[in-house]
Formats: C-alpha cells, structure tokens, sequence
C-alpha cells in the first residue's frame, strides 16, 4: 500500500517547490518512496545511506536517476553546499529527511536556505533538541506511526536473535535475557522475549520505566555489580552506548551481546577490542572475544542484530514516509518561531494517515 504516494499525489504543488536531501537505510522502501517523489517532479539532490543496511543493486537504480548517493558518513558539506548553490539560483528551499541527527550540526549561516529537518530516529532526535535554528525541525521518532515500527522491530529482534543462536546450535528458550531500555523499542523487544520463553530483565535510567517493566510482568536490574556471571543474553535498546564494561560483567561465559538500536552504539566496542586477550570470528554474524577469562560474544558486529533480517515490512515504512510528508507540508504554514523546539504533526494528519491504512486494509467496522 502507498499512503506516502497518495500523499506525494494530494501536495505535489507544495512539495515541488523544494529540492530534498534524503538519509535512509538504502531498502526497497526508500527506493520506492524516492521512485515516486522523482515520478511526481519533485528533486531528489542526494541521497546518504547507512554502510549497515543497504540492499544490493540499488546505489545503481537510484544513480540512473541522477542523483548524488554516498554513505551517510561521507561530504555532508560538500552536498550542502551544492545544494545551496542551486537554491541560490532557483529558489527552491531544501528539505532534509535525516536519519541520526547527520545534519544535526549544520552551520546557522545555511538556515535561510532550509525550509525544515525531519528526523527519523530517537537518536537524531536528541541530537536535534535544543537547537536554535531558522526554520523547523520535525521528529516522527516519538510519533504514534512510530509505535507501530517499534512493535515489529520487537518481534523482528527476537526473530533475528532465535536465527542467530539457532546457526549454532543453541535455543535462545529458558535463557536470561537483560534489555537495557524501556523505551519505544525496548518494551517491544522484552515483551516478545519474555512471549517467547525467555527470562527477562530490565535495567532503564528512568525509575517509572523500571517500574513500568515490573508492572508488565519483567524482572529488573538496578545494580549491576550484583549481577555478575548472571546473564545469557544482552541487547541494548537505547540509541546510546549503553553496554560497556560494567554491564558486560554481567554476562555468563559465552555469553552474547547485541544491539537493537542505531548504528553500532549501543556497544562499547573499543573495550572488547583492547582487552581481548583473543578474537575468533565464529560465522559471518558472531565474533567471540576473550576478556577477564570469558568468552563474549558480539553479534553482527554491534550494529543492530534487526538489521540480519528484512525486519520490517515495507507498509510500516510508507507509514513514516507519510507522515514525513505530512511535516513537510506543516513546515510551510507560518509559526512565531523555531527555537529549542521539535514539532511533531499534527494529529489529525496523524489520524488522516492511519485512516487510508485502515480503508486499503478493510479493517473497518
């Protein structure tokens, strides 16, 4: 189902008027939704995507349509800069879909050239925060269609865990299992681990999300020192680094880490990396180091273990990309000002969007 492109259809004539600078894990969705803005005369300056999740063979599709794609770490202002150029010339504001907080720290001198930011992510969105900016930032990250990703990264999580332990020979059934967050994601990924069998703990910064986990059935953690030798599994879901020497204490021998967040945050990698005594690549997904007499075991790398499978379905995504839409067409009504604040859009296109869902779908009463 194309909600974005019926969006893209309904303000062709608002969104025609911008050129966009798009950051997105290179899928088949993002592919589609840059296919359609592209199909309706809308520019596409460049497009940055995530080295950790990029299908084969579309850097080249979306090359044929003449755009700039490079990793999302590579001449950010290099592509500003062109772009600012261009709008010199034409007029034509820039729009930013990030992803991150990429362009989170983008010189002030550009703000009259921007027509708005829409992030993506929890992580982008506390980069963003606070910021003094001449023109709007947007965030879908804690957006009721957001919730709706959140469940299916939980599932999905679980899925690609199960897989991966299943390669050699072990259930992840019976296991104690520590999620670090209680957030959006990591409700979901504790939620489904503990449907699945597993014995779950919760640690979060937030004492009411601690409490929240209690109530909904988890065990938690509050000191870690306590916990050593304790854990089977554990899977951070902050956006943040929150699995470092401390925490990995807590692990039994054999024991796996992994990420269910952004990027390869969530890990502290360099700790494992400097300490290990040895390292041994298992398979293409486990590396096992050696460290304080305990085999660790790190999977796909400390980048999210979610990202080993198709970890969700192209609809939840068009769900996002609409309401992307949607705040880009907020973006153009008038507000006193910008500073220190991220919008979110309103809730009635929230509601319009969810309404085509439920039509296409035939999930009306």
């Amino acid at each position: 189902m194309d909600i974005s492109l019926h969006l893209i259809k309904k303000y062709k004539s608002i969104l025609s008027n911008f050129r966009f600078i798009i950051v997105q894990h290179l899928m088949e969705d993002t592919y589609t939704f840059v296919k359609n803005l592209i199909a309706n005369d809308i520019e596409i300056h460049s497009l940055f995507y995530k080295r950790y999740s990029i299908e084969e063979g579309l850097i080249s599709k979306l090359k044929a349509y003449d755009i700039e794609v490079l990793p999302d770490d590579e001449e950010i202002d290099t592509i500003i800069k062109s772009a600012v150029k261009k709008t010199i010339v034409d007029r034509k504001k820039i729009v930013i879909l990030d992803l991150g907080g990429v362009f989170s720290e983008l010189d002030n001198s550009y703000d009259s050239y921007i027509q708005c930011i829409v992030e993506d992510t929890h992580f982008g969105h506390w980069k963003y925060k606070n910021k003094v900016k001449g023109y709007p930032i947007y965030s879908v990250a804690e957006s009721k269609l957001k919730e709706m990703e959140a469940i299916v990264v939980g599932k999905s999580t679980t899925v690609a865990l199960y897989e991966a332990l299943l390669s050699i020979g072990i259930s992840i059934i019976g296991k104690k299992v520590l999620v670090i967050g209680y957030g959006m994601i990591g409700k979901n990924v504790a939620q489904t681990l503990k449907n699945m069998g597993l014995i779950v703990y919760v640690n979060d910064i937030h004492q009411y999300k601690m409490l929240n986990a209690i109530f909904e059935g988890c065990d938690t953690v509050h000191d870690y020192c306590k916990h050593n030798n304790q854990f089977d599994i554990i899977i951070g879901t902050t956006g943040t680094q929150s699995i470092n020497k401390e925490v990995i204490n807590t692990l039994k021998d054999r024991g796996f880490i992994c990420s269910s967040s952004s990027k390869n945050l969530e890990i502290d990698m360099d700790y494992l990396e400097n300490n290990a005594l040895t390292t041994t690549q298992i398979n293409n997904l486990m590396t096992s180091y050696c460290v304080n007499g305990k085999s660790i075991i790190v999977l796909n790398e400390g980048y999210p273990i979610n990202f080993t499978i198709h970890s969700v379905p192209d609809e939840i995504i068009d769900l996002l990309f609409s309401e992307m839409v949607a705040c880009i067409v907020d973006s153009t009504k008038e507000y006193d000002n910008y500073e220190g604040t991220i919008r979110i859009v309103p809730e009635r296109m929230i509601d319009y969007i969810a309404g085509i869902w439920m039509i296409g779908d035939s999930h009306e009463n």
